[in-house]
């Protein structure tokens, strides 16, 4: 329906100003995927020892567990000490500045579950071991 109005424009109805076709372009939204970085072979890692490895501008401290690899923040939450140079029995991680205690499975502060580390995501692609960086 076209009507014309008193100043001269002219009103096209809504049906005949929008196409019947699709429209030719997507609308998208674009998530960043953590990238993945090398940092260590599986060899090299013995049990119960840590490494500390640079994950951009992170430190990771990462161990063996249970036949599973496990990386965490790097640094003590209390001291600031280099938790890769920590004490590990089990999934307990003892930090060698202050002896506070991690649990490496969650990164939870031993009987303070609030305070956390944060836990990278960790990939083994033959014997490489491959941490997500976040």
């Amino acid at each position: 329906m076209i009507d014309s109005s008193p100043s001269g424009s002219v009103a096209i109805g809504l049906a005949q100003a929008l196409p019947l076709h699709r429209c030719s372009f997507a609308l998208s939204r674009s998530y960043a995927m953590p990238a993945f970085i090398e940092v260590e072979y599986l060899d090299g890692l013995a049990p119960g020892k840590g490494a500390s490895v640079a994950i951009g501008s992170n430190t990771a401290a990462v161990f063996k567990v249970d036949d599973a690899i496990r990386a965490i923040e790097g640094s003590c939450l209390r001291c600031g000490a280099d938790l890769a140079e920590g004490s590990l029995q089990g999934k307990i991680l003892a930090c060698r500045g202050c002896d506070w205690r991690y649990d490496v499975t969650v990164g939870c502060v031993v009987g303070i579950p609030a305070l956390r580390l944060v836990i990278f995501d960790v990939k083994v692609v033959g014997g490489q071991i491959i941490i997500a960086n976040p």
